[in-house]
């Protein structure tokens, strides 16, 4: 039986560190994980396996957010869940683009671990 494999973008190296440590050791995953839509991109076949796909918002100055990196996704037909996170307000732009999304969850950042764990396991959650 295949583990669950899940992608996990963001830009801050502790940040994804830790995120992965909690969903390998509490949730048994496979994790993939990505500092940029470039390294999205060069994992290609990898990251359209995912069962799921968290994603920061807002990365790197100068460098495409967490929304090109889901709308290059969705065009690469990446068709599992989409979670994003982000340590913005409800009404920073970005955050305010990824509700118009629809097919989207958006959670605040520091994420308690209960909360991820949830998001992992498909569970209820408001965001």
């Amino acid at each position: 039986m295949r583990k669950t494999s899940i992608l996990v973008l963001d830009d801050c190296e502790d940040l994804l560190e830790l995120t992965v440590c909690f969903i390998e050791k509490l949730c048994g995953c496979t994790v993939v994980t990505a500092r940029s839509l470039a390294d999205v991109q060069r994992q290609l076949e990898t990251v359209l396996t995912c069962e799921l796909a968290i994603l920061d918002i807002n990365l790197d100055e100068g460098q495409p957010n967490g929304i090109d990196v889901y709308n290059w996704m969705r065009a690469n037909g990446f068709q599992a869940r989409i979670v994003f996170l982000t340590g913005h307000a409800r009404t920073y732009p970005l955050v305010t683009e990824a509700e118009r999304l629809g097919d989207v969850k958006i959670f605040s950042k520091p994420l308690p671990a209960s909360t991820l764990i949830k998001i992992v396991q498909n569970e209820p959650v408001e965001p």
